[in-house]
């Protein structure tokens, strides 16, 4: 993913201090990112709060699929939480999952995986999605764009 943003030459993390060089105190109180936990069940969750994320992580090895896709060579989370997620999450928000991935056609992008030792399940899989709210869905033949918002 990393090696992907350097060629787009879009940053994945960026700094809050980055380009506010003017101030050296400003620039010094800003060194460290912001970050808030939220734990919890989201569909109780307030909506500003997936609506306002950067990043969401979900510990997703349990959660009911709609079963393997050969495409993407995971297991696809249900409907249920494809497109709560899609709905609540803004456009370019990037989902950590484990062992399951979102369902694309609600617009989650696989930007990548990593396999990693999990004994508890024999192995676990990370999956690195993005939101697009405006991606093109196949009907048939036909492409489409759909807005998600």
């Amino acid at each position: 993913l990393q090696k992907q943003q350097e060629e787009n030459g879009e940053p994945l993390f960026q700094s809050l201090n980055e380009g506010n060089n003017d101030n050296k105190e400003a620039s010094s109180s800003m060194m460290m990112n912001r970050i808030t936990l939220h734990n919890g069940d989201a569909r109780l969750v307030a909506k500003d709060v997936l609506g306002q994320a950067d990043y969401i992580f979900c510990y997703s090895t349990v959660w009911p699929s709609i079963g393997f896709s050969p495409q993407f060579g995971a297991m696809v989370i249900s409907r249920q939480w494809s497109e709560l997620l899609a709905q609540r999450c803004r456009h370019g928000c990037v989902a950590v999952m484990t062992d399951r991935i979102l369902d694309p056609s609600y617009g989650w992008e696989l930007k990548d995986r990593l396999d990693v030792p999990n004994p508890e399940v024999m192995g676990s899989t990370g999956y690195i999605q993005v939101l697009n709210k405006y991606h093109k869905q196949q009907n048939g033949d036909d492409e489409q764009l759909v807005s998600l918002s």
